[in-house]
């Protein structure tokens, strides 16, 4: 039996964003919180995403690849009523002036008769 290593070097820019969001829970009647929902999307009052969280207070998106996202959140109750949308939050990420490389190795072990 004998067995075939490979060894790849792949290099590739690393060109998304993460972005936290944190809120308060509404003082007023916190059990009657079920979740959140967080809307954004790369243009002002056009979400094109959305991130379903539970009773919470912050959540982490990843992966965001445009230059600026709006945000917009809404608290659902436990007997599935939406409140109004928050205030629309709009984010400008910092991009590296020159793109961040990350380095996979990878190794393949293949048994052959």
């Amino acid at each position: 039996m004998k067995r075939l290593l490979a060894l790849l070097a792949l290099t590739v820019p690393v060109t998304a964003a993460d972005v936290i969001i944190s809120w308060d829970h509404p003082p007023d009647d916190p059990a009657s919180i079920a979740g959140y929902e967080i809307f954004y999307g790369p243009e002002k009052r056009f979400a094109t995403n959305r991130v379903r969280v539970g009773y919470t207070n912050s959540v982490r998106i990843a992966n965001l690849t445009n230059d600026t996202y709006s945000f917009t959140a809404f608290s659902k109750s436990t007997n599935g009523l939406y409140s109004l949308p928050s205030n629309e939050l709009q984010v400008k990420l910092p991009r590296p002036s020159t793109p961040l490389n990350v380095t996979l190795k990878l190794i393949i072990t293949i048994d052959t008769p």
